[in-house]
């Protein structure tokens, strides 16, 4: 992968990107959800053939294993996400099982919220 193309989607995404924990209303699963700002038609065709995702009239999104995956690769340039960065990492970490599981992912999704409650989530 272009080292000079991690470093500037990377750069978009801490500049002009918008991440967050959703919660899936039927199962109560929780997963990542990425938007990012890209105006260049290259650059979006670019991104989306490395990352996946989904384009729209403003740029890429991207959720659940895409994110995740978007998200391990750049965790080493972007400044701006990494605390909430290390919080999915840790949604996707070894599983509980039973209930024990679904509060272990409540206590994540919480935790997250609190940071975007503290003003470290930028909108785009």
């Amino acid at each position: 992968m272009d080292r000079d193309f991690l470093v500037y989607i990377s750069a978009l995404f801490d500049n002009c990107g918008y991440l967050t924990l959703k919660k899936d209303k039927r199962t109560g699963s929780i997963y990542p959800y990425i938007k990012i700002k890209i105006k260049s038609r290259d650059i979006l065709l670019k991104a989306k053939d490395i990352f996946g995702g989904s384009i729209t009239k403003n740029g890429l999104i991207l959720t659940h294993r895409k994110a995740k995956h978007f998200l391990d690769i750049i965790l080493n340039y972007s400044s701006f996400h990494k605390d909430k960065i290390q919080l999915i990492n840790k949604l996707y970490e070894t599983k509980f099982s039973g209930k024990f599981e679904k509060e272990r992912k409540e206590k994540i999704y919480r935790e997250f919220k609190e940071l975007e409650r503290d003003g470290r989530t930028k909108r785009v």
